[in-house]
Parts: C-alpha cells; sequence; structure tokens
C-alpha cells in the first residue's frame, strides 16, 4: 500500500471554515451528471432506425454510440487537470454550453458523418462535466456535508444511464430519433443560468491546454485501446491477443514521465485517495460485469421478454435512489470508509448469491438479489468518494476528481469485455456465466479488501504512540547538564 502523503492546500481566507453549504450548486451538478450518463445509453435504442434513415451501414452506425463514449473514457483524467487551472465558473458555461450545442448539431445533423461528428465533440464536453461535477459539489459544501453531496453525484449518474434506454425508446415511437439528442438542449438551457448564479468565480484566466496535455491524452487513449483491445479480441482470435494489452505498459510509463502529471501523481501518494481510486476500479469493474451477464440470463436462460428483463435489472438502481440518501448521512454522521466498506461487503453478498444462477428461478428472485447490489453501491459510491475529496486539496478538487472518475469509466468499460472473455472460455454456455459472476465475486471481494486495508493502515497511523513500560522512573537532566 502506498505510504500516505499530506498535500497541504494553501490557505482560503478565514471565512473558509464557515462557508455555507450550496445545495443548489450540488443538485446543478447531480443534475448534469444525469445528462451526460443519459445520453450513452438513451441512442442506443435508436441506432436501427438511425442507419435505416440514414441510409448507412451497421458498423458506421454504432460509432454513433461509441464516438460518444470514448472521449469520454479517454478524456476525463487530463480533463480533471485542466479544470483546475481554469476559471470555474467560465469552464461550467463552456462545458454545459458546448454539450447543449454539439446536443443540438446532433439532433440536426442532415447526414451519418455530421452527426459522428457531432457525437465525437459531445463526449468531449461530456469528460468536461464527468470531471468537473464531483469538484462542483465538494466544493460547495462543508467537509461534514460532503457525504451527502457526493452521494447526488454518484446516483444520479447511474440514474441517467438506467433511464437512457426506457426514455429513448418513448421519444423514438413518439417524435423521432433526432429526440434523443434534442431532449437535453432545454435542460441545458435551464441548468446554464442557475450555474452562472450560485457557482463562484475562482478569477483565473481561460486558456487551452497546451501541447504536453494532449500529449498526456494521447498516451491514456494508447493504454485503453491496448487493454480493451487485447481483452475483447482474444476470445474470438485467440488467447495470444492478450498480449496486445501489454503497449499499455510504456504507454503509461511514459504518461508517468510528463511534467503536467505531477499533480495526479501527488494526489494518488495520498493514502485515502489510492485506496478509493482502486476501489473504485475494482468496484466498478465488478459491477459492470455483474450488468453484462444478468439480462443473456434472463433472455435466453429464463426465455422472459425484454420488458421483464428490464423491470427486473431496475431493481438494482431503484435500491440504489432508496439508500443514497442512508449512505451520504451516514458518511458524515460517522466516518465516509467504514460506510464505503459496509457498501462493498454488500455488493459482494449481492453478486455471490447471483452467481448460482438457477434455472427455476424466476424474475423476483434475481431482482431481489440485485436489490442486496444496488444497496450496497449506494452506500458505497458516494461514501468512497467523500473520502477521496475529503483528502484533495481544493486547487486540485477537479484533478481529484477526473482521477476517481476515469477509475470508474474504465471500469465500466473493461466490465463487458472481461466478462465476455470469461464466458467465451466456457463456450457462451451457464456454467461461462457462473465463471463470469465469480470473476465478478472476486473483483468485489478485492474492493472491500482494499478498502479494509486502507482503514486499518489509517487507523495505525492515527493511534497514538505509547510510551514502552519501564522499571523504574527516568530521571529527565537539565539542558545545562548535558551540555
Amino acid at each position: 500500500m502506498t505510504q500516505s502523503r499530506e498535500i497541504t492546500p494553501p490557505p482560503n481566507g478565514p471565512a473558509e471554515p464557515r462557508q455555507r453549504n450550496s445545495w443548489a450548486v450540488v443538485l446543478t451538478a447531480g443534475l448534469i451528471s444525469f445528462l451526460v450518463m443519459l445520453e450513452i445509453n438513451v441512442v442506443h435504442v435508436a441506432l436501427p432506425v438511425i442507419q435505416r434513415e440514414l441510409g448507412t451501414t451497421q458498423g458506421v452506425t454504432q460509432w454513433v454510440a461509441v464516438g460518444y463514449l470514448l472521449p469520454a473514457v479517454i478524456l476525463v483524467l487530463p480533463c480533471g487537470r485542466w479544470l483546475d487551472q481554469i476559471d470555474r465558473r467560465t469552464a461550467y458555461a463552456f462545458a454545459v454550453g458546448g454539450f447543449g450545442l454539439t446536443s443540438l448539431a446532433a439532433g440536426l445533423a442532415p447526414g451519418i458523418e455530421t452527426l459522428i461528428t457531432a457525437r465525437v465533440i459531445q463526449g468531449v464536453f461530456a469528460s468536461l462535466i464527468f470531471a468537473m461535477a464531483p469538484a462542483l459539489a465538494a466544493l460547495a459544501v462543508r467537509a461534514d456535508a460532503q457525504g451527502r453531496a457526493m452521494s447526488v453525484i454518484a446516483t444520479m449518474g447511474p440514474l441517467g444511464a438506467i433511464t437512457g434506454p426506457s426514455l429513448g425508446g418513448f421519444l423514438l415511437d413518439t417524435i423521432g430519433w433526432r429526440a434523443a439528442f434534442l431532449v437535453v438542449v432545454p435542460v441545458c438551457a435551464v441548468v446554464l443560468p442557475i450555474g452562472l448564479r450560485t457557482i463562484p468565480a475562482t478569477g483565473k484566466a481561460f486558456r487551452l491546454p497546451d501541447r504536453e496535455w494532449l500529449v498526456a491524452a494521447g498516451l491514456i487513449a494508447v493504454s485503453v485501446g491496448a487493454l480493451l483491445g487485447g481483452i475483447s479480441l482474444a476470445p474470438d482470435r485467440g488467447p495470444a491477443w492478450v498480449l496486445l494489452s501489454l503497449l499499455a505498459v510504456p504507454a503509461l510509463l511514459l504518461w508517468h514521465r510528463l511534467g503536467t502529471n505531477r499533480p495526479v501523481l501527488d494526489l494518488l501518494r495520498t493514502r485515502e485517495i489510492s485506496v478509493a481510486a482502486l476501489a473504485i476500479v475494482t468496484g466498478s469493474l465488478g459491477y459492470a460485469m455483474l450488468a453484462f451477464i444478468v439480462p443473456y440470463f434472463l433472455l435466453q436462460v429464463l426465455d422472459t421478454s425484454a420488458a421483464v428483463a428490464g423491470l427486473t435489472v431496475l431493481a438494482y438502481p431503484l435500491a440504489m435512489a432508496v439508500f443514497a440518501p442512508l449512505g451520504g448521512t451516514l458518511a458524515d454522521r460517522w466516518a465516509p470508509g467504514p460506510v464505503a466498506l459496509v457498501g462493498a461487503l454488500l455488493v459482494a453478498t449481492s453478486v455471490l448469491l447471483v452467481q448460482p444462477l438457477a434455472s427455476d428461478w424466476g424474475p423476483v428472485d434475481l431482482a431481489w438479489r440485485l436489490a442486496v447490489g444496488g444497496a450496497g453501491t449506494a452506500l458505497f459510491g458516494g461514501p468512497v468518494q467523500a473520502m477521496a475529496m475529503r483528502a484533495a486539496p481544493r486547487p486540485l478538487a477537479a484533478t481529484a476528481a477526473g482521477t476517481l472518475q476515469s477509475g470508474r469509466m474504465l471500469g465500466f468499460t473493461l466490465g463487458p469485455a472481461v466478462a465476455t472473455a470469461v464466458w467465451a472460455a466456457s463456450g457462451h454456455s451457464v456454467p461461462g456465466m457462473r465463471n463470469a459472476l465469480t470473476t465478478s465475486l472476486t473483483i468485489a471481494t478485492l474492493t472491500a479488501v482494499v478498502l479494509a486495508a486502507g482503514l486499518l493502515l489509517t487507523a495505525r497511523r492515527a493511534r497514538p504512540a505509547v510510551a514502552p513500560a519501564v522499571a523504574e522512573p527516568i530521571e529527565v537532566m537539565p539542558e545545562k547538564a548535558l551540555d
């Protein structure tokens, strides 16, 4: 485990300890988190219609979805670093305004090339919002309210992702595929002025990222591409393709040497942040594997309808929404680390309960097991972010948030690929599904182990030193006698 290193922020003035909680900023940050996650999934149901109406192929059409997701995965970490270097209010206007305008451009696109281009640029602005939203929420409240603030972010984002397919289907049936992009435009128009009124300016000048920033983003792109490519290609083309993932190693080493990434590395030397970042990566990976396998079991083994399968998996986010306020409140009342550990243990318990995948189960049997995981994720997500954000200095809030969000997006992206690889190794059979969930259980358990180890090391560091017992009192000599 990395040694803890304190990063002391510069003084922020005498009024800082008495900062008022701005829940309007927290709710605004939660809403923009909802929007960027909504746009990941809202378009999926519309892809066949887009392909038909724009006269293109399935391979080209998939880039309407992939073109949005890739920038969001690759740029979150560099964007967090950049956001700390410019004015906070200006950055908010740039990100939300740009997201709204590119959503409008996608909704009005005359052809597939314009649509894909708009979606890629929309993904760039989404990466800014991914890094910005947790930082805005953390900076808007005092430390004793950050658990509740982070729980808002940790709940609104996944709710946006879950809402996407159902809202997309409704819009497709009633208005058409363009509404999947246009739906966020009026919401951006509403939240933009709210943020401008409530988010304080920091007085920093607005400037575009420099060349070293672009190099850092490119190296992250190579690393993510190598990891994802090696894992996803191996099931169809042979195990040797896993070696492609090794290309991520030199790219990460080069990234490590860039001076612009020094603040990120300094943050990761802080125990609370490094533990939270690792737990978020493994937690997201384990959840993504579970979320990938369960629908296949419902549709292919239990032979349920798509509607029943959708309602069954909805138990997970509904439990998240119900228990998220509790997670934030407990984190603020006691400490975020232990609450996050309880949540991680509940998630692991949920995967353990789902893993048998019995053929005589019904949708309800799966739903309550998934609800246990949703409750655990609610207790885990907000508190683990609060644990990291409390340890981050205010001038590096967006860098810390970008680091955490980058780990979350990496886990979400790799989860389906890892689950597919394990499943395919058993010939896409039901035992293969169970093997994939066993892997998910191992990763979920690792999340709890990481948190427990971090808490134990932190407790040892905080424990006051106890003088050893001695048989006789030690006489302390005057200083002059020591000369």
